[in-house]
């Protein structure tokens, strides 16, 4: 845990350009700054909500980008700022967040994981093609070629007030996980065992819910939809540290944020001077490895992996 906290802090410098020969302040605090904290922000809260969801569903594979909550937040993202562009984009965001797991869960409703999958994947395609046609009727031409890079996944248009929006989120979210951690481990056990042990099922069940659905709707409007991070980080946490929340959650975050920073990295040097979508990047290199856990069937927490 110590050495992922310590390489996110050796790393941030890096990225940030601080050094002996490093650039002109203004231009870390102009442009710089503002994308690392994205980055960090971004990578830990998707990492967080990963694990929020993944405990919900006693499922490795959930994620929000996988259940399609990503695309209901975009949905809701762009209904705002086309509709009521002077309503937060956060706000929305979540409900399109909320409202696509609900319609998720109540289509896989006490199925398996092949039908939530399924399910995830069909509400994330309808949905990405409402915000897709949302745009294309949109009557600015310059919102539609924001918006469009934006629903790819990008860090380049990250503010810092938005980056510290969603860090308190971030914050406020550990605070609670690592309060709870008990009652999220008991959970991992099945429903009927985690009530037989005193854990009120029910509102901890809402209170992920709500939760996952207003990190994603945040870290959504602050940086359009970004996949496999929150699938990634919490399957690499638990190799180290095992399944117990408080570990895992003390884990979970660096390494999140390390990995959307990577990502990040790649996407503005793979093809300079050209810019390639983070939500690109991770879709390339999370991809192969959601196929390789469903492959292997280690997303069944008590299966080995998990």
């Amino acid at each position: 845990m110590k050495l992922a906290w310590l390489a996110l802090l050796l790393v941030i410098p890096l990225a940030l350009g601080v050094g002996p020969a490093g650039v002109d302040p203004a231009v870390i605090v102009a442009l710089r700054l503002p994308r690392v904290a994205g980055a960090v922000v971004g990578g830990a809260g998707l990492a967080l909500a990963g694990v929020l969801m993944q405990t919900l569903l006693r499922n490795a594979l959930a994620e929000p980008f996988v259940l399609g909550m990503s695309s209901g937040a975009a949905l809701g993202a762009v209904l705002a700022v086309l509709v009521a562009p002077m309503v937060p984009p956060a706000l929305p965001a979540a409900v399109g967040a909320l409202a696509a797991a609900s319609l998720v869960g109540g289509l896989a409703q006490g199925t398996g994981a092949t039908r939530l999958l399924l399910s995830g994947v069909a509400v994330a395609s309808v949905l990405g093609a409402a915000t897709a046609l949302l745009l294309q009727l949109a009557p600015d031409a310059s919102v539609v070629r924001a918006a469009l890079f934006w629903t790819a996944g990008s860090l380049a248009s990250v503010s810092l007030p938005g980056a510290g929006v969603a860090g308190c989120l971030v914050v406020a979210g550990t605070a609670w996980a690592i309060r709870v951690a008990p009652s999220l481990d008991r959970l991992l056990l099945g429903e009927d065992t985690a009530a037989a042990l005193g854990v009120d099922v029910g509102r901890v069940r809402v209170a992920l819910i709500v939760l996952g659905s207003a990190l994603t709707g945040a870290l959504v409007a602050m940086a359009g939809p970004i996949g496999f991070v929150g699938l990634a980080a919490p399957h690499l946490a638990r190799m180290r540290v095992g399944a117990l929340h408080r570990p895992l959650v003390g884990i979970v975050l660096p390494l999140g944020a390390l990995l959307l920073l990577g990502a990040d990295t790649l996407g503005r040097t793979l093809a300079t001077p050209r810019e390639l979508p983070v939500g690109l990047v991770t879709a390339a290199v999370g991809g192969p490895f959601f196929l390789w856990l469903l492959r292997g069937r280690a997303y069944q927490f008590g299966e080995a992996g998990c």
